[in-house]
């Protein structure tokens, strides 16, 4: 009670020399006993007593404890025993006291029992995170005796302030000055609760009863209960809750669409986020939804927060099936926005916002009940011809494949009247996220009936559905379980336009078949509006060799979906003759404009381009009707019961005869060439005879000459074959196709170019065709230098000509016109300046048709000038020695100026061994009778010398002329020949 302990000794003792550190209390008499206790005195401890034979030792408050603290040990006389060393103390006389040891230690002669009730020193603390208050006695008190019911925290030290009284806790468990209580839950939450309560030191005060705790002596403590104020009273420190609260379990009603939060503290309940929850199917999701908010039904402050689901969010967890349809695969996770705390604790505490869920992973429900409503409120939202569809919608999210659609009966009244009750048929969600609308697809026969009958859902008037009992189901299972009748919403006429689907093609027979998406009416066909084409491209973007638009066609098809349709005989064999369309399905498109064909509401179908689907090749194979020989254009026209390849023309299987019978035939001719060429008529087709083809026919008398009963055809399996590689029908031999129409050559020949020898004189004329060789006539025939010539040279005739009949005339000019061509040196001298034209009736063909007249400036010119290499000779010579002068007769026109009479030599004789030779000198003068005669008149010198010498030049027998090379040049530049001496 006091807190000291006093040894007497049997004489006095120095207290100076007192060693405290020495003394020991313990519990019984010998340390060696089982269950022994002890305590040693702590160095500090105060010796207060004089010299005396009494030693008093005040205790330490520690030392106190620390005794208190041991079972046992001077809790009573009985177990209350000292030891000590020699060196505790020694007498006056310096020596030391006989030690008392553990095995036989001394036992107190009195002993003083606590009796003081113990006191509260100190509250000292009190923490919102863990809901411990600590508290501080006078002295140790026996937690053992600790009843937290006497315990009352106050917001100020009145009597009837408000606080909480507590129902339960736990304390420490050692005894002690300090006693740490720890709240139950629910007497944390209400301080919590109370806005007011220890959110300050100055409203943190505690109320203890007399019952609440005892010291370890029994000594109840002294109450906290009066209306003084006391720093003891009120918490010394106050910690804010720092904790985070916790979701602890949560439940879900999905038929009230309640969710039940339950946290491990109090939280704030107006801070409530749903939107921060998700819910998910399982601990980890892998399908959830995101809740984006509801209607909070708790308003305060509490630890179960409860809240009704919106009925968006609703809707869309309803629809999900695999999330919240179950308790087992409810879960939901949260972040930390979803709520706060109260932010228990001193001024400035901050709310503690919740602790999100780790990782997406899912806390499941503690309790769920399963949705029950009954869908209901249903719509009839649309009907739509177009597409084919109606849409219902109900106030629940519905099963689409509980859909019973033979349950479903449209009406054209509320009471009736028109009925009609849908085909079975699927549906499908306009919305996926609610689930509350479906599309359903009606049955092609159904959409058909619908548009065929005119007083049923024509208009949103003739337009209700029944919906029958059970017809369909809410997610949850719950069926509809009454029968209504309801108006249409929306009512979508056929204003979509028909569609092309897909098309066939018969390119044996010719006949089209079109497949549309819609009913469509084939009084409205318009074929013209129909291209063929080799791709599907747009028909504008294509050139003309890849599509063609067709002209017509005849239908008879019922109103349906399809129509059939012929081909017009041009447009089939158009379309057969192109090699790039409609060959194969590969190269069979067509495009089509809108207004092709309309449907039943009169809408146009979509303009659009598609490939074939079924197609039928040419099977076919062509057959020649009839022909046509125009000689006047050289072609060869030709009529087939279709449209052909031009490229497969192999003309020499085509024979000209002049009989119907080839046994029979004298005369005919193979096609050596020609090119199959079309004309306006698809089936109909020329060949452009080959000029020598031509020349063949006219150069024969009995072969198609101006009648018809000299011309026949034959033409051979392979002579020519359609696009589609179908040969041609082989005409038989016995039975030629006799020719239809025979056009005579009108044509006037026409000179193309010609060719000149200057060496031989020969002129070759080619023409256009076989001419009438004997008919030429030379003095219409015109040689210039130049296309537009001022002095052109007209043949003068005498020349003899080649008589066979052909397209070139071989002419042989007379000496006459080759000398004057000769002389010209600005004509005909090389292929530059040698140009030839025909003055009208210089010839005629083997038709007696005249030639074309040639103007000047339009000329022909030569395609071969071969020039004059042929050297002159001297023909004959006369001396005339009274007039002094010698002419000279050469073969062709001399360049008189090249006349060199020094290489001339006058002999008497034309060979001898005895030679007289007078050399003549250069002439006096050299006039020119023409350009082959020229007159050279002597020298006197040489006339003189050719008198004057004996036995020459006095008769023609002793006179002769030898020529020395160099003597003469022509107007070729060709030398003189020379005539040896």
């Amino acid at each position: 009670e006091q807190g000291f302990v006093s040894l007497i000794f049997n004489e006095p003792v120095i207290s100076g020399s007192a060693i405290p550190l020495e003394l020991t209390l313990q519990n019984q008499v010998q340390s060696s006993l089982p269950g022994t206790s002890t305590y040693t005195i702590s160095p500090d401890t105060a010796v207060v007593s004089q010299n005396s034979t009494e030693l008093r030792f005040n205790l330490l408050l520690s030392d106190i404890q620390g005794i208190f603290l041991i079972d046992n040990l001077c809790f009573n006389i009985t177990d209350c025993f000292v030891t000590f060393s020699q060196n505790l103390v020694t007498d006056t006389s310096g020596n030391s006291v006989v030690g008392i040891p553990g095995s036989s230690a001394f036992a107190s002669t009195n002993f003083t029992a606590d009796s003081l009730r113990p006191s509260l020193a100190q509250f000292l603390s009190f923490d919102f995170n863990t809901g411990e208050l600590s508290l501080s006695f006078s002295e140790i008190v026996d937690v053992s005796t600790a009843d937290v019911t006497q315990i009352s925290l106050r917001i100020s030290s009145s009597l009837d302030a408000q606080g909480v009284t507590l129902s339960g806790g736990n304390t420490s468990l050692v005894d002690s000055t300090v006693l740490n209580v720890t709240l139950i839950p629910n007497d944390l939450q209400d301080v919590k609760r109370n806005s007011i309560l220890c959110r300050q030191d100055v409203n943190c005060f505690i109320r203890l009863t007399s019952n609440f705790i005892r010291d370890i002596f029994g000594n109840p403590i002294t109450e906290v209960a009066t209306i003084l104020f006391t720093t003891t009273e009120h918490a010394l420190e106050t910690i804010g809750d720092s904790t985070p609260p916790r979701l602890v379990a949560y439940s879900l009603d999905m038929d009230n669409l309640f969710v039940t939060l339950t946290f491990d503290e109090v939280v704030n309940s107006p801070t409530l986020r749903e939107n921060a929850i998700t819910f998910q199917n399982g601990l980890l999701a892998d399908y959830s939804y995101s809740l984006t908010g509801g209607n909070r039904l708790t308003l305060d402050q509490e630890i179960v927060v409860a809240f009704e689901l919106s009925m968006t969010d609703s809707i869309y967890i309803k629809a999900i099936r695999d999330v919240a349809s179950d308790i087992n695969n409810t879960f939901i996770r949260y972040s930390s926005d979803l709520i706060v705390d109260v932010g228990a604790g001193p001024l400035g505490t901050l709310a503690n916002n919740i602790e999100a869920r780790p990782d997406g992973m899912g806390l499941k429900a503690s309790n769920y009940i399963r949705d029950r409503t009954i869908p209901s409120n249903f719509i009839f939202d649309s009907i739509d011809l177009d597409q084919g569809t109606l849409v219902i919608s109900a106030s629940e999210p519905l099963d689409n494949a509980t859909l019973n659609s033979s349950l479903l009966t449209l009406h054209s009244t509320v009471n009736g009247a028109s009925t009609y009750r849908l085909s079975p048929t699927t549906a499908v969600y306009t919305d996926l996220l609610t689930k509350q609308q479906l599309e359903i697809s009606l049955d092609p026969l159904d959409v058909q009936f619908l548009k065929l009958d005119t007083s049923l859902a024509n208009s949103d008037s003739t337009t209700f559905l029944r919906i029958l009992s059970m017809a369909i189901k809410d997610v949850s299972g719950n069926p509809n379980n009454y029968s209504i009748i309801i108006p249409v919403q929306d009512y979508f006429a056929d204003t979509t336009p028909p569609s092309l689907t897909e098309f066939s093609l018969d390119a044996d027979s010719g006949i089209i078949i079109l497949t549309f998406n819609d009913i469509i009416l084939p009084s409205t066909f318009q074929p013209t509006r129909i291209t063929v084409q080799n791709n599907g491209s747009l028909s504008s973007s294509l050139p003309d060799s890849l599509k063609y638009t067709l002209t017509g066609g005849q239908t008879s098809s019922p109103n349906g979906y399809t129509v059939s349709f012929n081909l017009t005989l041009l447009d089939f064999n158009i379309l057969k003759a192109n090699p790039n369309i409609a060959l194969s399905k590969d190269n069979t498109f067509i495009c089509i404009t809108a207004e092709v064909i309309s449907d039943t509401a009169g809408i146009n179908t979509i303009e659009s381009c598609l490939q074939v689907t079924n197609f039928v090749p040419d099977n076919t194979p062509p057959e020649l009707l009839a022909f046509t020989l125009d000689l006047n254009s050289f072609e060869l026209i030709l009529s087939f019961s279709e449209s052909l390849d031009p490229d497969s023309l192999q003309p020499q299987l085509i024979t000209l005869l002049n009989h119907q019978q080839s046994s029979l035939a004298t005369l005919n001719i193979s096609l050596t060439s020609g090119i199959l060429m079309s004309t306006l008529q698809p089936n109909v087709y020329f060949i452009q005879i080959s000029q020598s083809d031509i020349d063949r026919i006219n150069r024969l008398s009995n072969l198609a000459t101006q009648n018809s009963d000299n011309t026949y055809l034959l033409a051979g399996y392979d002579a020519v074959s359609d696009v589609s590689g179908n040969s041609l029908v082989a005409i038989d031999p016995e039975f030629a196709l006799n020719v239809s129409e025979h056009l005579f050559d009108m044509t006037a020949p026409i000179l193309n170019s010609f060719t000149i020898d200057l060496n031989t004189g020969i002129i070759v004329m080619y023409f256009n065709e076989v001419v009438f060789a004997s008919s030429l006539v030379q003095s219409r025939i015109i040689l210039q230098e130049s296309l537009f010539s001022t002095d052109p040279y007209t043949l003068i005739g005498g020349g003899t000509v080649n008589d066979i009949n052909d397209v070139f005339v071989e002419y042989t000019l007379s000496r006459e016109d080759l000398n004057q061509i000769k002389i010209r040196t600005d004509l005909i001298t090389s292929i530059s300046n040698a140009y030839m034209r025909l003055e009208d009736a210089a010839i005629y063909d083997v038709q007696g048709i005249l030639n074309e007249e040639i103007l000047n400036g339009s000329p022909r010119p030569a395609s071969l000038v071969l020039e004059d290499k042929i050297d002159p000779i001297l023909e004959d010579f006369s001396l005339n020695l009274n007039d002094s002068e010698i002419i000279f007769t050469f073969s062709e026109a001399i360049d008189a100026s090249t006349i060199s009479l020094e290489n001339f030599i006058i002999q008497n004789q034309r060979q001898s061994v005895q030679l007289t030779l007078i050399q003549l000198t250069a002439p006096s003068t050299q006039p020119v009778i023409d350009e082959r005669i020229i007159l050279v008149s002597l020298s006197d010198a040489d006339t003189n010398r050719l008198k004057s010498t004996l036995g020459i030049a006095s008769t023609e027998n002793n006179t002769f002329l030898s020529i020395l090379p160099g003597a003469a040049r022509d107007m070729s530049d060709n030398p003189l020949e020379a005539i040896s001496v």
